[in-house]
């Protein structure tokens, strides 16, 4: 009976040393963890805002280079030639879109075709790694058809 008694004393002493040197192993593992939890927000987070800001972009440069597409002189389209686009008129409709976003850019109108490239910049909330410059560009051209036939 005594052997009993002092082999559960000994058990339950070995159980109390092995408690005390596992004292503080989950603040560790917090200290750990936290900063991967930060870096996986981070990610997440800035990375989905500049993804936006890429669609936002984009969306402007299409919309502006519709906008200048518009300016065309329909009776030298009609006529067959190829640049009947009013220039100024197509530069400022694209810019009016593009300065409404509050974006900056580039318009050209050559060989038929109107290509405006969209800038804008992202500020990152938690990541400051992140590139912050985002650019997309739109080209659109204009064409003679009846239904699904283009027409030269």
């Amino acid at each position: 009976m005594r052997t009993r008694r002092r082999a559960w004393w000994a058990r339950a002493a070995a159980r109390r040393r092995v408690r005390r040197g596992e004292q503080g192993s989950s603040a560790v593992l917090v200290l750990m963890c936290v900063p991967l939890l930060v870096a996986v927000l981070g990610l997440v987070v800035d990375l989905g805002g500049k993804n936006q800001e890429n669609e936002r972009a984009a969306w402007t440069a299409e919309h502006a280079a519709r906008a200048a597409a518009q300016q065309v002189d329909l009776g030298e389209v009609r006529d067959g030639q190829p640049s009947g686009y009013d220039l100024s008129a197509a530069q400022d409709a694209a810019q009016r879109v593009l300065s409404v976003a509050g974006m900056s850019g580039t318009i050209s109108v050559a060989d038929g075709q109107v290509t405006v490239t969209a800038r804008s910049r992202y500020e990152p909330k938690i990541l400051l790694v992140i590139p912050r410059d985002v650019t997309q560009s739109a080209t659109v051209r204009v064409a003679r058809g009846i239904g699904d036939q283009e027409q030269p």
